[in-house]
């Protein structure tokens, strides 16, 4: 499936063309003897080209001392990269367009692209890295493969669109599971199709897996992705998980402080209007950064001094669990102490009889035998796709996805039955290794070892005279793993009560 749609994507008349004078300085700026004076001359040559670079170079995002009044002024100042991505980028907006008869959110597609190329441009300017050129051109294309997929498949992208909600880590799994494929690797293809340097073509291609990245554009991928979660938390409704993922893959990643991050946000959000209108681009509306920032630290103060003053019900489960709730760093799921806090706020409930509870927990095998094959990174990549599949499998049914050690997941199931959950778990068991073996290299072909044993275990009308509290039934899903493993792995066990079983 996967060859048979980037075959027919190759073949069609869905891939977007880049304008003439984009090809011209692609081929330009990979020579090595190019001058300045040759570069400029062509650019001149365009004359709406020009003008829209120099506004932009001028503009309070880019904070030179002196005015920049020529093309000449822009190289020396800026220099060729910088001028070579600006300029590629406008041709990329005038490419890919607003599509304005197309069924496509351009507007949200648009506002996460140049939201995202801001943020990683200013987190590399703020850690002095080589790829600030590359980082505002790569938030910029991150995406482009949605735009192609749509255009070549409509409505059957649509559904996709629309299933995953707006959240790019369900759209990866949906795209992957229906198509063989995702957008991600589509965008790579159309960038390599462009000769674009092979450093952009590797941030389309892993910028939604951004730990799997190859080491020499590992941070060009983590500004790109760091840039995304800036775009998270201006267009969230509610910005607080998105804050606290970024302030956490900040800190781990190009050690950014809080601190740093919020002046990171305020500049964005100060500049992304000019910056749109240079652009010729309608990006919408979104919150005010400053805001943002003091409301969540209002929200973290006051909650700690309080505590918890809504009732399960009026609040959810995983509300029930904030503040204070640890998010792995990795995959923004919820840690091993908020799965103990969902599983003990849950508990009451399905031990008065009023629901049933489940809980499903995941172990991937073998996957020391896979990073021997495929290297430390392969193991990110299984963890942060078991994670994204299994919320594609449990979130619809209410679960609460959380990582609790390095290779085992567990998910808390208020009101799910234990029939129903053992399916999503069998299915998850079947679905992840075929996924894995796809986003190791694209091509989905590649051989690894890694299998998923899981255990599934409930509090209901028939275990609910054995299973009276959190910790038991943790050990019973515990038990059910521990079976499933003992009986060869790659199997998911359900816990069976003595009552049941007598």
């Amino acid at each position: 499936m996967q060859s048979q749609i980037l075959a027919e994507l190759r073949n069609g008349n869905s891939l977007p063309s880049l304008p003439a004078i984009a090809v011209r300085l692609i081929e330009l700026t990979q020579d090595p003897n190019v001058s300045l004076s040759d570069l400029s001359e062509m650019i001149k040559n365009d004359q709406a080209l020009s003008v829209k670079l120099l506004r932009t170079v001028n503009s309070s995002y880019f904070g030179l001392r002196q005015r920049c009044g020529s093309i000449e002024r822009a190289l020396a100042m800026l220099g060729l990269n910088a001028v070579r991505n600006l300029a590629l980028g406008f041709s990329l907006v005038d490419s890919v367009g607003d599509g304005s008869n197309e069924n496509f959110d351009y507007v949200a597609y648009w506002r996460r692209g140049l939201l995202t190329a801001m943020s990683a441009q200013s987190i590399a300017d703020s850690k002095k890295l080589a790829c600030r050129d590359q980082a505002f051109l790569g938030g910029l294309l991150q995406d482009v493969g949605m735009v192609v997929l749509h255009r070549a498949l409509g409505t059957r992208y649509e559904a996709l669109l629309n299933k995953s909600t707006g959240v790019h880590a369900s759209l990866l799994a949906l795209e992957i599971n229906n198509l063989e494929t995702h957008h991600a690797d589509v965008g790579a293809m159309l960038t390599e199709s462009w000769k674009l340097p092979s450093e952009l073509t590797l941030c389309v291609r892993y910028h939604e897996r951004p730990t799997a990245a190859p080491q020499e554009v590992a941070d060009l991928v983590r500004c790109v992705a760091l840039g995304n979660l800036v775009h998270d938390v201006l267009v969230d409704p509610d910005p607080t998980d998105a804050l606290r993922s970024l302030y956490t893959k900040a800190k781990a990643w190009m050690s950014l402080t809080s601190l740093d991050v919020d002046d990171i946000l305020v500049a964005v959000g100060e500049s992304a209007e000019d910056v749109s209108e240079y652009f010729s681009l309608e990006i919408g509306s979104f919150r005010s950064p400053e805001l943002i920032v003091a409301e969540a630290e209002r929200q973290m103060m006051g909650l700690s001094r309080t505590g918890k003053h809504e009732s399960y019900a009026e609040r959810g489960l995983e509300s029930e669990l904030t503040p204070p709730v640890e998010r792995d760093g990795l995959t923004g799921a919820i840690g091993s102490h908020g799965f103990l806090s969902a599983l003990r706020a849950a508990c009451p409930d399905a031990c008065a009889g009023n629901t049933v509870l489940t809980v499903a927990q995941f172990v991937l095998d073998k996957t020391d035998e896979l990073i021997s094959m495929h290297g430390p990174e392969s193991l990110d990549e299984a963890v942060v796709g078991a994670v994204a599949q299994l919320r594609i499998e449990f979130e619809p049914m209410g679960g609460i996805v959380c990582r609790l050690a390095p290779t085992i997941f567990g998910v808390v199931l208020p009101g799910t039955a234990r029939e129903p959950a053992a399916r999503a778990a069998e299915r998850f068991r079947e679905q992840l290794p075929l996924s894995l073996a796809d986003w190791l290299d694209g091509e989905g072909a590649v051989a690894h070892p890694l299998r998923v044993s899981a255990g599934v275990a409930s509090i209901d009308e028939v275990s609910r005279d054995q299973i009276t509290n959190a910790s038991e039934l943790m050990t019973a899903a515990t038990e059910a793993i521990k079976a499933a493993r003992a009986s060869g792995g790659n199997a998911v066990h359900s816990y069976t009560s003595r009552a049941a079983a007598a």
